[in-house]
């Protein structure tokens, strides 16, 4: 489902650790997007450290605020936001499909209490 051939987008990448990874094990390009300035310093504290470094960048920057770029294709969300801000971010990439049309994949881990 990702390849060396996809840019996935995380949006509220935290601390980049899943970027990372997946950056080191399908050598997709990873966009890490994380808001909180704090967690987003931590973020590129570990890009200075890590080995797939190369193919993982990470902006700092509301999830509604981002701009998708037409080359993401894979879009990771970990704990997603108020269904307000979901709702947003969906529609701009849907927006962004139909200005640049691919294949795109939306993956969801939840953490129900």
């Amino acid at each position: 489902m990702i390849t060396r051939k996809n840019v996935l987008v995380d949006l509220g990448c935290g601390k980049g650790r899943a970027d990372f990874f997946l950056a080191w094990q399908t050598g997709c390009r990873c966009i890490g997007v994380e808001y909180d300035e704090r967690i987003f310093r931590a973020a590129m504290e570990n890009h200075r450290s890590c080995v797939s470094a190369s193919k993982v960048t990470f902006k700092n920057l509301r999830a509604e605020a981002y701009p998708i770029p037409g080359e993401a294709d894979r879009f990771y969300f970990f704990n997603p936001f108020s269904v307000r801000i979901l709702e947003n971010v969906l529609g701009r990439i849907l927006a962004s499909w139909y200005e640049t049309p691919r294949e795109i994949l939306l993956f969801f881990l939840l953490s129900i209490r």
